[in-house]
């Protein structure tokens, strides 16, 4: 691994450009994804009309969850929110740029108060309140793991009896280990308020993750083209709308937390901090199996052995043996309850039309919430992962396994941005790759974040990404 990222700095910065793009080159990158993405949804359409209109869609494809919004009222208030917000990115940018350029602080503080900002511009109820305690069926009982988490009196034993209530649960929960309804129990017994929930969600998911983040991409660049990546990181489309009341956004400050220990922490802490985030991240979702293949092959391939590795699962194996010991919670039981729930078949075989279009969409709605700026970047730093080798053994073993979410057919109903969400600092590592090779001054710095995040406001400005 490099640990003297900053040691050699001035040997891997500006050998190829002062800029990341020009004026032609950012409207080119803009309009080139545009079409791309719109004519890809035209030519699905059209298929689809040919064959009957058998093939599943959303009108807003490939966002397939997604309800435009209309200003809410005072206008007056609708107005001075976007003017606020504007002029917030304006000056937290500007101040990030132009300080401290080698403490994480004020990237993290920035992040924050811009995740806030954004949601808000959807109203405090539409951004806040709507995506812990809404849903299209609240009238009906509510679907969110939030009309869970307040039925909860005895969370020990919600616990111990997980399994034989858990296909009962409203339909989020159900599908989830019982560490979904307890992270919201607790937050609601600590805070009680729906919008504070998701304000407290946003603040330890902002602050963890982009800490982790800055801390792993110091790694493989100097310390200020890691403290600008996180930056972007953190004014991506990905994070800004789902960092704020989204349970995957805790999961994901778990997973890159775990990563990042497990990595590049030496001493006998990363382990054990590992160990202990990847527990919490699975105890919240089954999908953190995604990553174990990551943490494996990365120590089987940089150290030869899988010391560390064993000892982090056993750890989590353990500590699942000790609640069933304990209170009689069957982690592999639960498992198999949300399997039978959520399976459908071997689409690829039962429906291999529906599998091939679901599977493009995924990719795509992924590709979306990066913007095409941060993917420019990556496909030119691709050309470096294999001299940074330890960066391209990170990327390639997180891409691995993206591919194989997609080869075995995992989500079918949309949603792989939140689902997914903490492989978005994975997708960093190949523009970190080329960014450290450039020696962008301000004006590009400012330009790059204004593009992404312009994105992310208009995005927050028209819709909403929960149900």
């Amino acid at each position: 691994m490099d640990h003297s990222a900053d040691a050699v700095s001035s040997r891997i910065r500006a050998t190829l450009s002062t800029r990341y793009f020009t004026l032609t080159e950012a409207i080119g990158i803009s309009v080139g994804f545009l079409v791309a993405v719109a004519g890809t949804h035209l030519l699905l359409r059209g298929a689809d009309a040919l064959l009957g209109g058998t093939l599943k869609l959303s009108a807003t494809w490939p966002i397939s969850v997604f309800y435009f919004h209309p200003f809410w009222t005072p206008a007056w208030a609708f107005a001075l929110t976007v003017l606020a917000t504007v002029a917030l990115f304006v000056g937290l940018t500007y101040a990030v740029l132009r300080t401290d350029r080698r403490g994480v602080a004020p990237v993290l503080a920035a992040g924050l108060v811009l995740v806030l900002a954004t949601n808000l511009l959807q109203s405090y109820q539409g951004g806040f309140v709507g995506p812990i305690a809404g849903g299209y069926l609240t009238d009906y009982g509510g679907i969110q793991y939030y009309h869970d988490a307040i039925t909860v009196t005895d969370p020990v034993r919600f616990v111990a009896d997980y399994t034989a209530f858990q296909s009962d649960l409203k339909l989020h929960s159900r599908t989830h280990p019982p560490g979904a309804v307890l992270s919201i129990y607790v937050f609601h017994e600590l805070l009680g308020e729906p919008g504070l929930i998701a304000v407290a969600i946003a603040t330890v998911a902002t602050l963890l993750s982009g800490a982790s983040t800055y801390g792993l991409l110091c790694a493989y660049a100097d310390r200020d083209t890691a403290r600008y990546a996180t930056y972007l990181f953190l004014l991506l489309p990905a994070t800004q709308v789902y960092f704020l009341a989204s349970l995957d956004a805790l999961i994901t400050a778990f997973v890159v937390t775990a990563v990042y220990a497990f990595t590049q922490v030496r001493s006998p802490v990363g382990p054990a901090v590992a160990a202990g985030c990847l527990f919490l991240a699975s105890f919240q979702t089954f999908l953190f199996v995604l990553i174990v293949p990551v943490l494996v092959g990365y120590e089987l391939l940089s150290e030869r052995t899988l010391r560390r590795s064993a000892a982090v699962l056993g750890a989590v194996a353990a500590a699942y043996l000790a609640l069933y010991a304990a209170l009689g919670f069957n982690y592999a039981e639960s498992f198999l309850v949300a399997a039978r729930i959520e399976n459908e078949g071997a689409s690829i075989f039962t429906r291999p039309l529906d599998y091939l279009v679901t599977r493009l969409e995924g990719i795509t709605e992924l590709l979306v919430f990066l913007t095409p700026f941060v993917l420019a970047l990556a496909v030119r730093g691709r050309r470096y992962l294999a001299v940074d080798r330890d960066l391209g053994r990170l990327f390639g073993l997180a891409a691995v396994a993206l591919l194989g979410v997609f080869a075995v057919g995992l989500f079918k109903t949309g949603e792989t941005t939140r689902a997914l969400l903490y492989f978005y600092p994975f997708f960093l590592l190949p523009a970190v790759a080329y960014m450290r090779r450039v020696d962008a001054g301000f004006a590009d710095r400012f330009l790059l974040a204004t593009l992404v995040f312009g994105q992310t406001f208009a995005m927050q400005l028209v819709g909403y990404y929960f149900w």
